[in-house]
């Protein structure tokens, strides 16, 4: 949802959004196809929600590739705050989903097998304490990526 943003706004919202696209395709290019053995106890191997959560989180690895190789991610460290927003939209819209469809997106109400299982069982599933851990999360990935780049940059100089 954010790469149509990045394509269709101009300034720091599109610097933003395509460095969102560029850190959570990353990690959902990543974790979403590599972490998702997890679904093979759910499902059979080839199987078509096996199939679905693959193709889903390959476009959003090669999305977010296609943005760091051609250096369109800017990530410059004025438009976090603006990233931060989007992810923030993203929460809010997911949650909602959630509550009305009885769905988990972005894995805000329950770890279904993935490493949020930690916090799930730290908090004791505190439907409240939970989604805040994994919101925060994303931020941390977020402010990390950032820092990191900077630092690269930085180095680069």
């Amino acid at each position: 949802i954010a790469l149509p943003l990045a394509a269709f706004s101009k300034g720091r919202l599109k610097d933003a959004a395509l460095d969102f696209v560029f850190i959570f395709g990353l990690l959902g290019g990543l974790l979403g196809t590599y972490g998702m053995a997890s679904n093979y106890n759910l499902y059979p191997t080839v199987s078509w929600p096996n199939f679905v959560s693959a193709v889903t989180h390959s476009i959003s690895g090669f999305a977010a590739l296609y943005i760091g190789v051609s250096k369109m991610a800017s990530m410059k460290k004025k438009n976090i705050v603006v990233t931060l927003g989007i992810l923030f939209f993203f929460v809010i819209v997911a949650y909602s989903a959630n509550l009305i469809l009885d769905y988990n997106y972005m894995f805000l109400m329950r770890p279904d097998g993935t490493p949020y299982e930690v916090f799930y069982q730290l908090v004791n599933g505190n439907p409240v304490l939970y989604p805040t851990c994994v919101v925060m999360l994303f931020v941390l990935c977020i402010v990390l990526f950032y820092l990191i780049m900077d630092k690269i940059k930085q180095r680069k100089k």
